[in-house]
C-alpha cells in the first residue's frame, strides 16, 4: 500500500511485521529509518508511527530554513 502524506510517500508492506518505508516525493530521498509495527499493534499504528516521522522532519527542515533565513538577514543588514 502506498500513501502520500505532506509530499512524502509512505510505502506499507506486512512480512513478519508491518513496516513503512518513507521518502520525500520530490527528492525521492528515503528516510533512514522506517516505521514498523507488529501484527498484533495495526497498520493504523504503523501509519501513525510514519506520520510522526515525517512530521518531526518536516516541521525541523522548517524551522532549520527559517533560522537560515534569518541569519542570511542578519548577514545583509551587517554589510549595509
Amino acid at each position: 500500500m502506498m500513501i502520500r502524506y505532506r509530499d512524502h510517500l509512505v510505502l506499507v508492506t506486512e512480512h513478519d511485521t508491518i513496516d513503512a518505508e518513507i521518502a520525500e516525493l520530490e527528492s525521492k530521498a528515503k528516510f533512514p529509518t522506517k516505521a514498523t509495527a507488529t501484527d498484533d499493534e495495526g497498520i493504523d499504528v504503523c501509519l501513525r508511527r510514519a506520520f510522526d516521522l515525517i512530521d518531526l522532519y518536516v516541521d525541523a527542515q522548517a524551522q532549520a530554513d527559517e533560522m537560515s533565513e534569518q541569519d542570511s538577514t542578519s548577514r545583509h543588514e551587517a554589510t549595509i
